[in-house]
């Protein structure tokens, strides 16, 4: 059954949208008598009866069947991952699908994509509909959060633990972070820099805010296979995996 992520303009149990009207009506080729979920944003799960289909407004309506709350997983994790020219939309998608809270479009010192204003707003609104689309594929119960494109101190201001990921060999491995027990801390920020990897100046700024800098492996991994592979271990950590 098809599930969709926004927040029901409710009537009399009978719901209006034209949320992802073209994908329904002429991909899905949804009918009435057909059934929906639509989930809000507090995890109230609606089963819906799909009653008409208006293709000159492009409106649906359906009627409330049922109604349930939905357990939702809060991991506890926050994503901040410098831009990169690609592969970024990929891990979007991947992180949703893990089951990260939050993710952070980071500006570093060495990121090359920096979008003007516009610009930065149509990428957020391509993330956040990729993140909504991963949380249908997944069956989630939530789509991931997807914050405004912010500067490195800005979003680093924010973490109270969390860890940074640095390409430097003097630091401590991440299987060392992992066995140490502060991965298992309640919320904690990720970092993951640009290919260029952080800047002397952003990796003191982190140490002073107490995050802890490690290293991922020998390798150096692409920003978005970094993000994935560092996501998907903190999960198995806690038990979502």
């Amino acid at each position: 059954m098809r599930r969709l992520f926004f927040e029901p303009v409710i009537a009399d149990d009978l719901v209006e949208f034209g949320e992802d009207f073209h994908h329904l009506v002429h991909v899905l080729r949804i009918s009435p008598g057909d059934h929906l979920e639509i989930v809000n944003n507090n995890a109230d799960c609606f089963l819906v009866l799909i009653e008409s289909i208006d293709t000159i407004r492009h409106l649906i309506t359906a009627r409330i069947e049922s109604r349930k709350r939905l357990i939702s997983m809060i991991t506890g994790i926050s994503m901040a991952v410098s831009l990169v020219k690609r592969d970024f939309d990929e891990m979007v998608d991947s992180l949703c699908q893990l089951g990260v809270d939050h993710l952070y479009p980071l500006i570093c010192e060495r990121t090359v994509v920096r979008p003007d204003s516009e610009k930065a707003l149509k990428m957020v609104c391509r993330f956040r509909d990729i993140s909504r689309e991963a949380a249908k594929q997944c069956r989630g119960t939530k789509a991931m959060e997807i914050h405004e494109i912010m500067p490195f101190k800005k979003v680093v201001a924010l973490s109270s633990c969390g860890v940074l990921f640095s390409s430097g060999g003097e630091f401590a491995s991440f299987k060392t972070f992992l066995n140490s027990g502060v991965s298992e801390t309640e919320n904690a920020f990720v970092f993951i820099g640009p290919e260029g990897d952080f800047s002397q100046d952003e990796i003191t700024v982190s140490l002073k805010r107490g995050l802890n800098t490690v290293r991922l492996s020998g390798n150096i991994l692409r920003t978005g296979n970094a993000a994935v592979v560092t996501a998907a271990l903190l999960l198995s950590r806690r038990g979502f995996l």
